[in-house]
């Protein structure tokens, strides 16, 4: 199984996929969850400092060709809500998605508000 000073891609480790400040454990339980997106590198969620997650996916939107965006948990007025979900992949799709904190639908675009 990994390690946290493992490195997984030319950009992350091992700790820096598996690191949460919720207090909840992030560790994989068996060398088999390492074949996910994640953790080979392909995918990762975060914020940024002193931006809000709606303008750090924008961005994203409007400047990086990536396979999947989601602003996740994200709580309309409440700009440090949530955090931005990045994935890449060969063949990337460029699909966007918002997910409202307290809500299990994945709406089409990267939006303030549900519909």
């Amino acid at each position: 199984m990994a390690q946290p000073c493992d490195r997984l891609s030319k950009h992350f480790t091992f700790g820096q996929l598996t690191t949460t400040s919720s207090g909840l454990s992030n560790q994989p339980v068996s060398s088999q969850v390492l074949a996910s997106q994640h953790v080979r590198g392909e995918a990762v969620d975060f914020p940024v400092s002193g931006h809000s997650v709606y303008e750090v996916a924008m961005w994203i939107s409007e400047t990086i060709d990536y396979d999947q965006l989601i602003l996740e948990n994200f709580l309309p007025g409440i700009p440090i809500s949530g955090w931005v979900h990045c994935s890449f992949a060969r063949n990337n799709r460029g699909q966007d998605l918002t997910k409202f904190k307290g809500s299990k639908t994945y709406y089409p675009g990267i939006i303030l508000k549900p519909e």
